[in-house]
């Protein structure tokens, strides 16, 4: 399956002409863009386009409907739309900075990997509907930098960075082609194997209960429940495999669960899980963080196509100081710059298993740490301050109130 896009930026608007970003303002063609479009009738092979399909926003249409009414069906879709600047819709250009709201949101707007993720579901539409077709967009910039992240395989800093936009390399028409590619199969491991040395009280805290719920299951909930992972891994303490393998199996799952036992260390327990299974892409969960959201799933997965690994975490609210063993202060971290991690982590699961065996006996609190070792690049992505690790007691009651007000 393969479609092959022609990509048309819409024509100059009066906006463009003064400097204003108009973003989701519908935007009206100068006449200098309506100029543009009827060129540019001249300088393309219409013959060899099969449909064409602009952008809901007037500013399109009006384009597409210069350059190709007369002949062709036009289609209009809003999931091309130019990034929602929100409160910057209309105002001056210079106020739009792309590089700052990659991941980030305008205010009262979209971030432009929110424009990625429409873009990319417009693409599966392409896919589905117009195999081995010809399509002409009509659309705008955001849109258009989408096309060249996910066709390309490039980062979005990387497509901000060449846009022809800098260089005023502007041309009648640009080409992509989009293909179904193999879905890359996803397992999520659940950790629930833990001492619990810190829990103080002699029971696993994964089984504490909640609602009725033990306390991992609604991580294995949200798993079940995503669009993106195919199936999941439990990890268990030997001397509780049969308890778990009980309690999971009286639950009715959409998909295949598996159950391993654990080792003595948090990353003995993620080596026995990884190397039990042979999927693309792991994503893995503290079973005692009960507060894990869909939002984090979803996008520590997507970020995969840019990063070998991928976590959540929190800037630090406090100042964190380096001490010795003598506890003397030895330095103090930048606060701006230290983050406190969490889960779900996301990684290329080749990888994590080959620096788990090149690393099995160096000690590590978390997986991103034995990527860092061979200097592979981790993002962040901002998680929240509920998505707590049940350490203590005090920390179950605090994520039961979490629950029982809706905050999951």
């Amino acid at each position: 399956m393969a479609v092959k896009i022609i990509y048309f930026v819409h024509g100059t608007t009066t906006d463009n002409l003064e400097h204003k970003a108009s973003g989701w303002i519908p935007g009206e063609l100068s006449e200098k863009g309506v100029q543009q479009c009827l060129d540019l009738r001249k300088q393309i092979n219409i013959d060899d386009i099969d449909i064409v399909v602009s952008s809901d926003l007037k500013r399109a249409i009006d384009s597409a409907d210069n350059v190709f009414k007369k002949d062709k069906v036009i289609l209009h879709d809003k999931r091309i739309r130019e990034c929602n600047y929100g409160d910057l819709n209309g105002k001056d250009a210079s106020c739009v900075r792309y590089e700052d709201h990659i991941d980030t949101v305008f205010p009262n707007g979209e971030s432009l990997k929110d424009v990625e993720k429409r873009v990319r579901d417009f693409c599966d539409y392409l896919l589905e509907n117009f195999d081995g077709k010809c399509v002409a967009l009509v659309s705008h910039k955001a849109p258009q930098l989408a096309l060249e992240v996910l066709t390309k395989n490039i980062s979005w800093e990387e497509a901000i960075e060449n846009d022809w936009r800098k260089t005023k390399s502007w041309k009648p028409g640009w080409e992509y082609t989009i293909d179904c590619k193999k879905k890359e199969k996803v397992t999520a491991v659940v950790l629930a194997a833990g001492n619990s040395t810190r829990y103080g009280k002699n029971i696993n805290k994964n089984l504490e209960m909640i609602n009725g719920k033990p306390v991992f299951m609604y991580s294995l909930e949200a798993f079940d429940k995503n669009e993106y992972v195919d199936d999941i891994v439990v990890v268990a303490k030997k001397e509780e495999l049969e308890k778990l393998e009980d309690i999971v199996s009286r639950r009715q799952s959409s998909k295949n669960i598996k159950i391993v036992v654990g080792g003595s260390e948090r990353k003995d327990s993620v080596y026995n899980a990884i190397k039990s299974i042979d999927s693309d892409i792991v994503i893995i969960q503290d079973g005692a963080r009960p507060l894990i959201k869909q939002k984090y799933i979803n996008e520590c997965i997507e970020n995969m196509n840019e990063f070998n690994g991928v976590t959540i975490g929190v800037r630090s609210k406090d100042t964190v100081k380096m001490i010795d063993n003598k506890n003397t202060v030895i330095n103090t971290t930048n606060r701006e710059s230290t983050y406190l991690i969490q889960t779900p982590q996301c990684f290329r699961r080749s990888i994590l298993f080959d620096m788990h065996e090149k690393y099995k006996n160096t000690c590590v609190t978390d997986d991103c740490e034995i990527l860092e070792k061979d200097c592979y690049k981790i993002k962040v992505l901002d998680g929240d301050y509920t998505n707590i690790k049940i350490t203590t007691g005090d920390d179950l009651n605090i994520a039961k109130m979490f629950l029982e007000n809706g905050q999951d």
